[in-house]
């Protein structure tokens, strides 16, 4: 797989599923292991998740997250731990601004940045 399949693969997951579950997602992986991800593993911790909210439902009380937005951070850390480390290495460097609470600012963080700049330049001189 190259790299332009995997970030093709990443952005649909980012579409589909949202930015947050994308990033924790990654975070998820990373945690457990790339390789420690396989359907029988997904589909235990998936049925733990829903046991844990149907317990706190039970109890009367509402889960801060819901059971299907946490699966689906597993599904996602799923499918990435089939993509190759090296390209999901490349497309955080390239594509996901993460704070570390540094007083400086990623290469990527400044592009976001100063790309919504020029479309925001690019719309007022429209409108004028």
């Amino acid at each position: 797989m190259s790299y332009k399949e995997t970030e093709k693969t990443i952005k649909e997951f980012e579409n589909k599923y949202g930015d947050i579950v994308v990033r924790s997602a990654f975070t998820y992986m990373i945690d457990g292991g790339k390789d420690n991800f396989n359907v029988e593993t997904v589909n235990e911790i998936k049925e733990k998740i829903k046991a844990d909210c149907r317990e706190i439902e039970a109890r009367g009380n509402v889960p801060l997250v819901t059971a299907e937005f946490q699966c689906g951070i597993v599904d996602v850390a799923y499918e990435l731990s089939k993509l190759p480390t090296l390209e999901l290495f490349v497309y955080v460097q390239e594509n996901m601004y993460i704070d570390v609470g540094q007083e400086t600012i990623s290469k990527s963080r400044m592009n976001i940045l100063l790309g919504n700049c020029l479309d925001y330049i690019n719309q007022d001189m429209e409108y004028d």
